[in-house]
């Protein structure tokens, strides 16, 4: 039996669609510099998802290597940001936040996870003055997603 679909979003002109059969794990404010510069803003909002529980619905989005540890999917049509996956999981996708169709979530708004820190502090813009809104700061990552990824990384290297 297919699990109920729970959530779906896309980009701003449709053209690329998906649904998630779970609401996100986590959510997350990126201040770091290619953040910034694909969000055209002071930082972006990724939420975390099972990669298994999301399905495109239209086609899939396009990407590009944002780093060489990651990908980052995207709408060639209207160019919004869509999704945020690193190498070593990809069992996992972030996608972006202001990509979700908040109007048509199964429990609504008080269903959603709160965001709960905002990441790479070190790289704000000049500009921007990260709130103090009582989320978490995290200089570069949080320590539990550090580990992980260095977790990873060894094992995909052979050596733990």
């Amino acid at each position: 039996m297919t699990a109920p679909i729970v959530l779906k979003g896309g980009c701003a002109c449709s053209k690329i669609r998906y649904t998630s059969t779970v609401l996100p794990d986590w959510i997350d404010h990126c201040l770091c510099t290619t953040c910034r510069k694909c969000a055209g803003a002071p930082f972006q909002t990724f939420a975390g998802f099972p990669a298994s529980a999301i399905t495109w619905t239209t086609e899939p989005p396009k990407y590009f290597r944002a780093s060489e540890w990651a990908k980052r999917g995207f709408c060639d049509q209207c160019g919004s940001s869509l999704t945020f996956e690193v190498d070593v999981t990809p069992d996992k996708i972030s996608l972006a936040a202001g990509s979700f169709d908040d109007w048509d979530v199964k429990g609504g708004k008080d269903a959603f996870v709160k965001p709960e820190s905002y990441c790479f502090t070190k790289e704000t813009a000049a500009w921007f003055e990260v709130p103090n809104d009582g989320l978490e700061r995290h200089h570069e990552l949080p320590a539990k997603v550090m580990e992980e990824f260095e977790k990873k990384l060894n094992e995909a290297k052979g050596t733990s």
